[in-house]
């Protein structure tokens, strides 16, 4: 019997996806994902001179055999079904990255009636993209059973390869999550980037402090400065501390996720509270409030220095309220 078939598009470097799949990572997530019993790889060999690399996958498949074909088997009691997937493939492919072969031979551990063998292929069909095709023919030299062998390999076999999008999908997912976390605990490179964002901390919560102080001795009563203070000026440092204290999570954020993205919400999220401080401030109407206790402190500089732009107007316009003062 002759099968041929194709996979979905699997979301994967077809170069990537040709050496992963045979990891241990990988048949341990296609053991779980099919449900098979054990999948692993007992065997890797690289042989230099000939570039070529042998490897075989032992795979103990959790399905239903019915009696009769136990029987032909010799299947006993008790005892496993074990297959072997034996692939060659050269190591430098004239054909990388594009396309990817290898000779497949397939044998089990009860039987030598039984033989699988062809081509499996892996093409890139596009950027992180690739499908495999596959070409075997299925021989099971088995008295009244051997057809009947025959489909019920072809049948796993075709399971096996419809289910590789949703595996490739989940093992990319946990080998993101895996390289994350050693990324974070043991990296070298990454603990110094953890380092210096946390040494960015330390600064921006010095820099906040320093400012905070700074606008409170301007703003103090008999402050030597407070008379001839900027109020734009003013403005603008209040507006500085105001945007560094909302920031500050983000400073926390970015210890554990700094990249570009990160960097251009920080941007998106700067330039949203300079537009709205620059609204705020030019539909500000601050007619009614008469002390400075019920002003709110990002307004405090600009009201008191309009109070005294009025006071400065009622000494050149009433000569009376002036001998008064006096």
């Amino acid at each position: 019997m002759r099968l041929q078939l194709e996979t979905d598009e699997l979301p994967i470097d077809a170069a990537d996806f040709w050496f992963a799949k045979n990891t241990r990572a990988f048949l341990t997530a296609q053991a779980e994902h099919f449900n098979n019993r054990k999948c692993d790889l007992p065997l890797y060999e690289v042989d230099e001179k000939k570039n070529e690399v042998r490897c075989i996958i032992r795979t103990q498949p959790n399905t239903y055999i019915p009696s009769i074909v136990k029987r032909a088997l010799g299947l006993k009691k008790g005892q496993s079904l074990e297959l072997y997937d034996e692939l060659k493939f050269s190591k430098k492919s004239e054909t990388a990255p594009k396309l990817f072969e290898a000779e497949l031979v397939n044998t089990n551990n009860i039987t030598k009636a039984s033989k699988v063998e062809g081509i499996i292929r892996c093409k890139s069909v596009g950027v992180k993209a690739c499908r495999m095709y596959v070409d075997l023919t299925i021989d099971v030299k088995l008295t009244g059973v051997g057809r009947l062998v025959e489909s019920i390999i072809a049948k796993e076999v075709r399971t096996m390869y419809e289910g590789f999008r949703p595996l490739v999908e989940k093992y990319i997912q946990a080998r993101r999550e895996r390289q994350m976390e050693a990324s974070l605990r043991n990296s070298s490179l990454a603990q110094e980037m953890m380092k210096s964002e946390a040494l960015a901390e330390r600064d921006a919560a010095q820099l906040i402090q320093m400012n905070t102080i700074h606008s409170e001795q301007q703003q103090a009563p008999g402050s030597p400065s407070s008379d001839s203070a900027d109020p734009k000026k003013d403005f603008q440092d209040e507006t500085f501390s105001n945007e560094y204290s909302t920031l500050n999570d983000d400073f926390e954020f970015m210890s554990v996720n700094s990249d570009l993205t990160d960097l251009q919400i920080l941007e998106s999220r700067w330039k949203r509270l300079e537009a709205f401080e620059t609204e705020t401030r030019q539909e500000q109407d601050l007619t009614g409030f008469e002390s400075r206790n019920k002003c709110l402190p990002s307004c405090f500089s600009c009201f008191s220095n309009r109070r005294k732009r009025k006071k400065r107007a009622l000494l050149v316009d009433s000569s009376t309220y002036v001998e008064m003062e006096l």
